[in-house]
């Protein structure tokens, strides 16, 4: 996932699950209802995502 700025920009989105050693443990989403959750819990009032590799969709945060 990335979020893309205002400006145009984009920057890739990941969340960490635990940190060890200094090191991040990238979060993977297994199920619809984890991504689901994940982007409701970051504010999304409207989640729409591709069935198929490779498309791509834009998700408009509402503030």
């Amino acid at each position: 996932m990335h979020a893309e700025h205002a400006d145009g920009t984009t920057q890739m989105l990941v969340t960490a699950r635990s940190r060890m050693a200094g090191e991040i443990s990238i979060r993977e989403f297994k199920t619809v209802t984890g991504i689901v959750s994940f982007l409701t819990d970051c504010g999304f009032t409207k989640i729409s995502f591709p069935v198929i590799e490779g498309d791509t969709v834009r998700l408009p945060l509402d503030t």
